[in-house]
């Protein structure tokens, strides 16, 4: 792109970037889901663990530890 200068562009160059270019728009973002924040925080490896884990201690000892492993990452944040 060549300097537009104090003036701006001419009409001819302002035509010749709108084809190219094409509009000055923005792009609006996303909503934000809950699905999609609930998969993306399955999907970090110390959850992940700390789920693994909750279901070995639910199998071998007892519930209220099974269901405090997970919670304890919870209270946290």
């Amino acid at each position: 792109m060549k300097p537009t200068g104090a003036r701006g562009l001419t009409p001819e160059e302002a035509r010749a970037r709108l084809v190219r270019f094409g509009p000055n728009r923005l792009f609006k973002q996303a909503p934000v889901r809950f699905w999609a924040i609930a998969a993306e925080e399955i999907r970090e490896p110390m959850i992940l663990l700390l789920l693994v884990v909750g279901v070995f201690y639910s199998l071998w000892g007892g519930l209220g530890d099974a269901i405090t492993i997970p919670c304890h990452r919870c209270a946290r944040r």
